[in-house]
């Protein structure tokens, strides 16, 4: 197996990088969510933020229990090597790139 060189994140050009979506709460992450018309985002399901910050709290605490310290509440989100399909989530992506330390 070839290991990737690099990370990448993606993001809509119009919001910048390193966004997420729960970041401001589940109020205004709705309110986000049901906004977005475009891309594949468009196409989730009408439970996922209620799961997404489900699973982003399980996240933080399986982090904690093995001895990190997190600096924020909600996680950046990277890809282990260039991923096109990540791409079409975006009307128009963009991508950081960095490399990857093992």
């Amino acid at each position: 197996m070839v290991r990737p060189e690099y990370l990448y994140h993606y993001y809509e050009l119009e919001n910048g990088p390193f966004r997420n979506i729960t970041e401001q709460g589940i109020e205004k992450a709705l309110a986000i969510q049901s906004n977005i018309s475009q891309g594949f985002n468009s196409k989730r399901p009408p439970n996922y933020i209620e799961l997404r910050f489900s699973l982003e709290a399980r996240l933080k605490k399986q982090f904690i229990s093995k001895g990190g310290k997190p600096n924020r509440d909600d996680p950046f989100y990277f890809m282990l090597g260039e991923c096109e399909w990540a791409k079409s989530w975006y009307v128009n992506p963009g991508v950081v790139k960095t490399s990857v330390c093992f």
